[in-house]
């Protein structure tokens, strides 16, 4: 999976999940998140990455959340060791 996959299925599962207000913020939240890390030196796609993964269990129920945090569930991923 290329990093632009990940960054497109991460993107989709925002989407797909968060409605309204929330979706706004965390697609504003991605934006700020990779032009600070071009800013500091760091990876742009991790940032957004983390961005907008970062609220995207926030309306899911308790046992969701826990089956994504055991690995159970189908949740996008970065590779191992890369961006």
């Amino acid at each position: 999976m290329t990093v632009e996959d990940l960054l497109a299925r991460a993107e989709a599962e925002a989407r797909r999940r968060l409605g309204g207000p929330r979706l706004a913020h965390t697609l504003r939240v991605a934006q700020v998140a990779e032009r600070l890390a071009r800013r500091w030196g760091v990876s742009p796609h991790r940032a957004r990455l983390a961005a907008l993964l970062h609220d995207v269990l926030k309306e899911a129920p308790l046992a969701e959340q826990r089956r994504w945090l055991a690995g159970d569930a189908d949740a996008p991923r970065p590779p191992a060791g890369g961006e």
